[in-house]
């Protein structure tokens, strides 16, 4: 996330007034008030951003500790409701009973969607396999160079849509003579519009990330096309690249851990959050963490 104060504020104003209407952020980014002050800064009603955030890891548990973390962001953002709820990554475990949580605050009107961060192939499988209702979104970090298939097969065949987190790679592989820059070059396009591009193409919702003002207007990939043959051509850039060791490392967590009750959980630098927050995890309860009494979660 972008660092909290003016730097986000001032992200968030540009981006909007570029014409970008959704906000991804977090708790665990400790900038959620500064998103806030960025969509008044440029002037829009509530009603025309599409707001994301995130429920951080210290913050799993029951309906309780959720709705308790979710009012505080409502708070912070300034909002009645988030458009967009996500389990920020499974290391904060009980996931099924955050996961019913979810689903009750999504039916209190306090979320209309709600989703998964940062979660592998297996564990959605896995979440379906227990009787829950599948994520509406899953969001993990996909790009050209780490496109994550068997994780958007899995998406794909549960009806989950993608949310692509740092499509460009975290930047660190333009700028270099790669195949990508070539294609770009015949395009007449830069390299971040290409790979936004094949994201938009693949149907994944993307949320590029900047600070720069001249990146943030630039960062639009409108008005050119791919062609199968140039897709074709991005697709076999893939090469299992992660900008972020953390997140990869969760979409590999073991579903038996993901479902542990934890006695005490860090959100300091949740994937690559680095909101510098750390908090102990409440009491621990006998019989809780695993969801086994709960059916089906409720949604519209």
């Amino acid at each position: 996330g972008l660092k909290p104060g003016g730097e986000c504020r001032d992200a968030v104003r540009v981006a909007l007034r570029a014409g970008y209407r959704l906000v991804d952020t977090a708790a665990s980014y400790a900038n959620e008030e500064d998103v806030a002050q960025g969509i008044r800064a440029a002037c829009l009603k509530r009603e025309d951003v599409f707001l994301v955030t995130k429920l951080a890891p210290a913050d799993h548990g029951d309906i309780d500790d959720v709705r308790e973390a979710l009012e505080a962001s409502l708070r912070r953002l300034d909002t009645s409701y988030i458009d967009l709820y996500l389990i920020q990554t499974p290391k904060g475990g009980s996931v099924l009973d955050t996961w019913d949580a979810m689903l009750q605050l999504r039916s209190a009107g306090l979320a209309r969607a709600v989703g998964v961060s940062n979660f592998g192939p297996q564990l959605l499988a896995a979440l379906v396999a227990e009787g829950r209702e599948a994520p509406e979104v899953a969001q993990a970090e996909v790009h050209f160079a780490g496109q994550q298939r068997p994780f958007a097969t899995q998406c794909s065949r549960a009806g989950i849509a993608v949310m692509a987190a740092a499509p460009l790679a975290g930047g660190r592989l333009f700028g270099a003579r790669t195949e990508l820059g070539g294609l770009a070059a015949r395009k007449g396009r830069t390299e971040a519009e290409v790979a936004l591009r094949w994201a938009l193409q693949r149907g994944f919702v993307v949320t590029p990330r900047s600070k720069d003002p001249k990146r943030i207007e630039a960062n639009a990939p409108f008005g050119f096309w791919l062609t199968p043959r140039d897709m074709a051509d991005v697709e076999a850039l893939d090469r299992g690249f992660a900008s972020s060791t953390s997140a990869a490392k969760a979409m590999q967590m073991p579903w038996e851990a993901a479902i542990e009750e934890l006695s005490e959980v860090s959100d300091d630098g949740a994937d690559e959050g680095k909101g510098g927050q750390r908090r102990r995890r409440r009491r621990k309860r006998k019989g809780k963490g695993k969801g086994k009494g709960q059916g089906k979660g409720a949604g519209a």
